[in-house]
């Protein structure tokens, strides 16, 4: 099923959840595609709008997004994707509790917002956006491999006004590395082969 409201603004509201084993696509032009409860569906696909905003948690096959999905907000406490999921709009990414059971993307320049443990199954690259906390957070690359892998960030972590902690577990084989500055409460390094960070680290 695919749900279109034209290339203006359009807004594509859903007041309840979402559910069964089907795929659904989303455009809503230049509107606002949001979801109050939770998104339990096979394939998710977020052709277009300005923003989407799901409230509760999305458990689907696979999130597929374009260079025109908007920003991407992702509230609930136990998002779970099977499939590797890319984020390919440079529009600003809002994660929470999320497992990446196929791995996750991001393409450059991509603002990233945690809000939860991100885990995933081999290396994450949160590339060149900066990624700022508004949650206590951690990122582990371990899903299914205790060797893990790479932990990435091309700019720099902040918390803004640095409340907020961030734990890193690259397992036993994977590198943590950080380009420029890290500004957060709390910094626990779990696990990884080395922990690399380039510019000056406040917690």
């Amino acid at each position: 099923t695919t749900i279109t409201t034209g290339a203006g603004a359009g807004n594509i509201a859903f007041g309840a959840g979402i559910t069964g084993a089907f795929d659904l696509g989303l455009d809503a032009g230049t509107g606002a595609v949001t979801v109050a409860t939770t998104t339990n569906i096979t394939d998710l696909t977020l052709t277009r709008a300005a923003s989407n905003t799901f409230t509760g948690n999305v458990t689907v096959n696979d999130l597929i997004t374009t260079a025109n999905s908007g920003t991407i907000t992702l509230n609930g406490a136990a998002n779970t994707f099977a499939a590797a999921v890319s984020f390919l709009d440079t529009d600003a990414v809002t994660l929470g509790t999320s497992a990446f059971n196929g791995g996750v993307s991001f393409t450059a320049a991509t603002p990233i917002t945690l809000r939860g443990d991100i885990t995933t199954s081999g290396a994450v690259d949160f590339l060149a956006g900066g990624v700022t906390l508004t949650a206590n957070s951690s990122v582990a690359t371990t899903i299914g491999n205790a060797a893990g892998g790479a932990i990435t960030f091309g700019a720099g972590i902040t918390d803004g006004a640095g409340t907020f902690n961030l734990a890193l577990d690259a397992g036993t084989g994977g590198a943590v590395t950080v380009a420029t500055t890290t500004a957060i409460n709390d910094l626990t390094l779990t696990r990884a082969a080395s922990n690399t960070f380039t510019g000056n680290v406040t917690v």
